[in-house]
């Protein structure tokens, strides 16, 4: 990835305020001995700059962290940054904390947690929390720009893994991004056999217009939680040449156009609660595709509805219908295939459906 040089300099005689029962250090977390003299071990740590592994492994074993960045910290303000620069480089980073907090001044369009690089067979393995034992909260907010960013091409693959019990992000541009991941890189928050309980996340929630999630070229971006809330000021899920994949296992809130457009590539779209019959599903938004992707939706227990039109121009998108739920629709839509188990449609005065 390429990067601008710091502004400052990363030496430890300049000074950085961070907080450990009153202790003091200076410039940004680089190196494995930074962690364990810092952070490690410690029942709170408050830290006040970044968390940079260039190249490096890095494993984080602690109680509370608080992260908090400025616009100078890191190389574009991220409160923490994992990358690899060079061809065939394999590195794996691991945040194990009973509570993660990030707070992040970036600058522009980068994010609180950065990770990626655009070397061929590169691979970064990024796990914050574990499969034996979840962060119990964790928070991201970015009043500036991305919650989480991966970026990666040129034959990269790239992994992130969140196990939490509840997560919080909260952002200006988007709380999640996957951009230039062509190689199959992916953003996997909770995993089927370990669902998060809660999950918000929420694009604009401080100004402008942005999508919650944005999957660029054939990043995939990954959800499962039992309580699922998606919103966004521009619109909830965006998906470009990309793969988005939610599942709400108990209920899933997406408020928000969806806009899938992967003109070219028939095995992209977006898949909600694909086989999952008893979930509460609620989704207020229009939904369209291009020429070769795909939407499948899948509308779970009894009051489960989507308000807002369905535009299908691949004609492979599918909408699954159980019993009481409803699309109401507003505004003309085309829909190739929709499987009803006793649901319903109702229209508003200005629309109509073919199908």
């Amino acid at each position: 990835m390429s990067k601008k040089m710091l502004k400052r300099s990363l030496a430890l005689g300049a000074l950085m305020a961070f907080v450990i029962t009153g202790s003091a250090l200076a410039g940004d977390i680089i190196t494995q001995e930074d962690l364990d003299r810092i952070i490690n071990d410690k029942e709170t740590v408050n830290y006040q700059g970044a968390i940079i592994a260039d190249d490096k492994t890095f494993n984080i074993n602690t109680g509370v962290l608080n992260l908090e960045s400025s616009t100078t910290d890191g190389y574009y303000g991220e409160a923490i940054g994992v990358y690899t620069n060079y061809d065939n480089s394999k590195i794996s980073v691991g945040i194990m904390a009973k509570e993660l907090n990030v707070i992040s001044n970036c600058e522009k369009e980068y994010a609180g947690i950065v990770f990626g690089g655009h070397g061929a067979g590169q691979e970064i393995t990024f796990d914050i929390g574990s499969k034996e034992k979840n962060i119990e909260n964790i928070t991201v907010t970015t009043p500036n720009g991305y919650g989480i960013y991966l970026n990666g091409r040129s034959g990269a693959k790239h992994t992130m893994n969140v196990f939490a019990d509840n997560i919080v992000i909260k952002s200006k541009y988007g709380a999640l991004r996957g951009y230039h991941a062509d190689s199959g890189s992916t953003i996997n928050l909770g995993s089927a056999d370990n669902p998060i309980n809660k999950v918000i996340l929420t694009g604009g929630a401080y100004e402008g217009k942005a999508f919650a999630i944005y999957s660029h070229t054939t990043s995939g971006i990954n959800i499962y939680g039992n309580d699922v809330e998606i919103s966004g000021s521009e619109g909830s899920l965006k998906a470009t040449f990309g793969n988005i994949d939610i599942a709400g296992y108990e209920k899933l809130d997406i408020k928000g156009d969806i806009l899938i457009s992967n003109t070219g590539r028939e095995d992209r779209g977006v898949t909600i609660n694909k086989g999952i019959n008893n979930a509460l599903v609620t989704i207020n938004g229009n939904i369209s595709t291009s020429q070769a992707d795909f939407v499948n939706v899948t509308l779970g227990k009894e009051g489960s509805y989507i308000k807002g039109s369905i535009t299908d121009n691949s004609e492979k998108s599918v909408l699954n219908m159980n019993p009481g739920t409803i699309w109401n629709v507003t505004g003309a839509s085309t829909l190739n295939k929709l499987q009803s188990n006793n649901g319903y449609i109702s229209f508003a005065s200005d629309s109509a459906v073919e199908a």
